[in-house]
């Protein structure tokens, strides 16, 4: 009977586990084919304000596009987001632009990097932006990655708080989050093994390969000590959520952050304003920033690679695990290790292998009892996984390798973008010219940053403001726009 009502237990636990949120955000350059380098085209003015728009922003340099979904039911929805967003951009590109496919920018000479540095339109985030060239170059910031946020039902709070005799519903939430947090981050170096995709580099000046002599390729420079990661010295501990918070506050208090967003670790816990307001407010999301973007997925990021972190995210709750401090610490090294390994090397050190085998038995075990929907592809991620620890030239990376031309990707990169450019270009024409549909207001309400939401195929949920209501007909929303405008100056 004990076995019976604990697999009742388990059966709920998953339940609640797979109906997380899911929310996709990816970093890429636009590249002019021309001089096949950073585009000097400026974000398109088709997309509205940065200050406004959600979906389509920048990050450091201007050719540096920012996608970001809204948070979806479910990790297909967010892909599927994903791919609309991915759409319209290629839709805005000049004739000379494609999306650079791979996490490593392309080459640049010195009159790209003077560029670079001294072309921002964002004024804003100008003081910011001058901090982060000065302190970590020009080459770290224009590294570019997939980031998936996910949030948990209230329902499974309130299951984890009442299993652990927990009063506060706010404690409930920073600790879930924190342990999931946490099992990611003793797991960082398998994602880097299955889905890095970071190379080489083609920039000598970054000094990477000046530094490190003959070790390229490698699997992920983004994952490695030498990527997208804080000094030495302003390393975040995942020791305990106290601690995670008090060490970021002192970070920034004490200067050594300009503010919370310059912590860059694998795993961050968000909520609304400063990093100390998760005490009182709780963590409303995690951010995992562990993906290299991958050149063989049209929108930078796989199903497979988003199944692999739900699968992860359910073995945290369902097979909690107490990490030790010299867990996490043995499992940073074993990250720069594989980050660092040439992408075909078998994994040959003892306890990576076991800690390997043992999760995919875990792992294994949990598709008795995911919902009926999750089985098949949690069973291909599995397959996926087991079958790369023994032919690592079928991970990303292995893959990726393969395409490597005298020392360099640009060749590749360059026929993967303008592949990908005139098939998003093509599935944007069919999307906006699919008859009786709402695809062209839905598109034209994502470019100008309006919320905005598919009820159904005939309906959809446009808001502006305080001002929101249902649209069963194609509109041009900027007639929209200025009728609501006139009527907030009416009232």
């Amino acid at each position: 009977m004990t076995q019976d009502i604990d697999r009742v237990k388990r059966k709920r636990l998953l339940s609640f586990l797979s109906a997380a949120n899911f929310g996709i955000e990816i970093e890429e350059h636009r590249v002019q084919l021309s001089t096949q380098s950073l585009s000097k085209f400026p974000h398109s003015k088709k997309f509205g304000s940065r200050r406004f728009n959600p979906y389509f922003q920048t990050d450091f340099s201007e050719s540096q596009e920012e996608l970001v979904t809204a948070p979806q039911t479910s990790s297909e929805e967010a892909l599927s987001q994903l791919h609309e967003l991915q759409m319209i951009l290629a839709s805005t590109l000049e004739e000379d632009e494609i999306v650079w496919p791979l996490s490593m920018p392309p080459h640049l000479k010195n009159e790209d990097t003077d560029f670079l540095l001294t072309h921002f339109e964002r004024p804003w985030y100008q003081e910011y932006r001058d901090y982060l060239a000065q302190k970590y170059g020009p080459y770290q910031h224009i590294m570019t990655g997939v980031h998936v946020s996910i949030s948990l039902p209230d329902e499974l709070i309130y299951l984890f708080s009442g299993q652990n005799k927990l009063v506060s519903f706010v404690d409930a939430k920073n600790q879930l989050y924190f342990q999931i947090a946490k099992h990611i981050v003793a797991f960082h170096w398998l994602f880097t093994f299955l889905f890095g995709a970071s190379p080489l580099s083609e920039n000598k000046e970054d000094n990477l390969v000046e530094n490190n002599p003959d070790i390229q390729p490698v699997r992920s420079w983004r994952s490695s000590s030498f990527g997208f990661t804080n000094q030495s010295n302003d390393q975040v501990q995942y020791l305990n959520f106290e601690s995670y918070v008090k060490q970021i506050d002192y970070l920034v208090e004490k200067k050594h952050y300009y503010e919370q967003s310059e912590f860059y670790g694998p795993v961050r816990l968000k909520g609304k304003g400063p990093v100390k307001s998760l005490w009182n407010n709780g963590t409303d999301y995690l951010e995992f920033r562990i993906f290299d973007t991958n050149p063989f997925a049209t929108d930078g990021i796989s199903q497979q690679a988003l199944d692999f972190l739900h699968l992860l995210v359910i073995d945290s709750v369902v097979n909690p695990k107490r990490w030790t401090n010299e867990e996490l610490r043995e499992a940073g090294v074993w990250n720069e290790r594989i980050a660092l390994s040439h992408p075909s090397d078998l994994i040959k050190n003892g306890n990576t292998l076991r800690a390997y085998e043992n999760l995919m038995t875990r792992l294994s075990h949990l598709l008795v009892d995911v919902p009926e929907f999750l089985k098949s592809r949690f069973q291909n991620v599995i397959t996926y996984a087991v079958e790369s620890k023994k032919a690592p030239r079928l991970t990303v990376g292995g893959r990726l390798q393969k395409e490597i031309d005298h020392g360099s990707l640009s060749n590749f990169a360059l026929d993967i973008g303008r592949n990908h450019v005139v098939e998003l270009k093509k599935g944007f024409d069919d999307f906006v010219s699919k008859k009786g549909s709402l695809n062209r207001t839905y598109a034209q309400a994502l470019r100008l940053g309006i919320e905005t939401k598919k009820i159904n195929r005939s309906q959809l949920y446009i808001k502006f403001g305080e001002s929101s209501q249902l649209i069963d007909h194609n509109v041009e929303l900027s007639d929209y726009l200025n009728h609501n405008r006139d009527q907030n100056i009416e009232s």
